[in-house]
């Protein structure tokens, strides 16, 4: 016999909304249904802001390091490889792109022979 666990739970859960459908909680017993006002309070921001600022803060945390990393080494064809990819990288960042841009820009300092590292 198979394990009837699944079968349990789908039941439990179906049971559960059905109470609260038909009146298991306050606001289904007085007629009104709970809508959040997303508009009230501050309630920080949305989550496509949030991104957006993970993504601004990532392409400048691995700029300032591309330019650290940057500076103690000798001119070479891979330092100006990397160079070029990093002024792409730059260019996305600004411009708002910024997963292509942490990609670039991680690239980049891997090219040159560094680790790539954000705090987020």
């Amino acid at each position: 016999m198979q394990n009837k666990r699944p079968l349990i739970l789908a039941i439990v859960l179906g049971l559960t909304a059905a109470t609260q459908l038909t009146g298991g909680g306050a606001e289904a017993r007085s007629g009104r249904l709970f809508v959040p006002d997303h508009r009230s309070g501050d309630r920080g921001g949305e989550h496509f802001d949030n991104v957006m600022a993970n993504y601004a803060r990532r392409c400048a945390e691995l700029d300032q390091q591309f330019v650290r990393e940057r500076a103690g080494r000798p001119d070479s064809a891979g330092l100006r490889e990397a160079s070029a990819l990093y002024d792409v990288g730059s260019a996305h960042c600004r411009g708002g792109a910024g997963l292509t841009a942490i990609d670039e820009l991680s690239e980049a300092i891997k090219r040159i022979g560094g680790i790539p590292h954000t705090s987020f």
